[in-house]
C-alpha cells in the first residue's frame, strides 16, 4: 500500500488507538521479560495480513472522506469572503448611532441669493 503523507492532518489520535488495538494480540513478551521488558511482533498470519489490509483502505477511505470535508468547508468560506468582497461589504456591522447622511431632509440652500 502506497504511504498518503496528504492524509496525516487527518489522522486522529482515535485512529492510531484502534490500528494499535487491533494488532495488540500479536505482541509476545520474551521468556525473561519481567528482567529484560522486551518482547517482539509475531509475524502475521495470511487471515490477520487480510485484515490489517482491510482495515488499512477503510482509514485512508475515512481520511479522505475528511479531507474533502475539510476542503468543502474552506471552499464555501472562501466563497463567502470573495462574495463578501465582491459586494464590497464591510466586515464590520455599521453603528447603530451614527449618522451617516446628517444633512438628509434639508434643503441645500434654505435663503437663495435675491436679486
Amino acid at each position: 500500500m502506497k504511504l498518503r503523507t496528504d492524509l496525516l492532518e487527518f489522522l486522529t489520535g482515535q485512529d492510531i488507538l484502534e490500528e494499535a488495538l487491533a494488532n495488540v494480540d500479536r505482541y509476545n513478551a520474551e521468556p525473561s521479560f519481567p528482567k529484560t521488558g522486551k518482547g517482539y511482533l509475531r509475524p502475521a498470519t495470511p487471515k490477520e495480513r487480510a485484515q490489517e489490509i482491510a482495515r488499512s483502505e477503510a482509514l485512508a477511505k475515512r481520511l479522505e472522506e475528511r479531507m474533502k470535508k475539510a476542503r468543502r468547508l474552506q471552499n464555501l468560506e472562501n466563497t463567502a469572503l470573495l462574495k463578501r468582497d465582491a459586494l464590497d461589504l464591510s466586515a464590520r456591522p455599521p453603528d447603530a448611532d451614527r449618522n451617516e447622511l446628517p444633512r438628509t431632509g434639508e434643503k441645500v440652500w434654505p435663503d437663495a441669493v435675491k436679486l
